[in-house]
């Protein structure tokens, strides 16, 4: 369902919370913005396929995107997943998922 009502924002207002493509959504102390461009979300010179949703990191308050590709939401801004596997352990999508949004060893957040 969350991913049929995401769809349908990306869809009809142009983004999640009527947020357009390449505008800054999020930027503490103005360091390192959280954008959407075109189908990818940026933060701290990295990328993944996602959208930003209107849901929020309860760590650091910065907006949750959820990724495309790993069917998941998570926090660029902290580099973590915020909700886990689905629990099938033969479930290609959890299999391939890494540990964090952004690989650690490059994560410059």
């Amino acid at each position: 369902m969350l991913i049929v009502y995401l769809f349908f924002q990306k869809i009809f207002t142009g983004g999640i919370g009527g947020e357009k493509g390449g505008s800054v959504v999020w930027d503490r102390n103005k360091r390192c913005p959280l954008r959407e461009e075109g189908e990818r979300v940026l933060y701290a010179g990295r990328s993944i396929r996602g959208v930003i949703i209107e849901d929020h990191c309860s760590n650091c308050g910065a907006p949750a995107v959820f990724s495309e590709e790993y069917v998941a939401c998570c926090c660029l801004v902290c580099n973590e997943w915020l909700e886990g596997n689905c629990g099938n352990p033969d479930c290609d999508i959890c299999l391939r998922r890494l540990a964090t949004p952004f690989p650690p060893d490059v994560f410059s957040g």
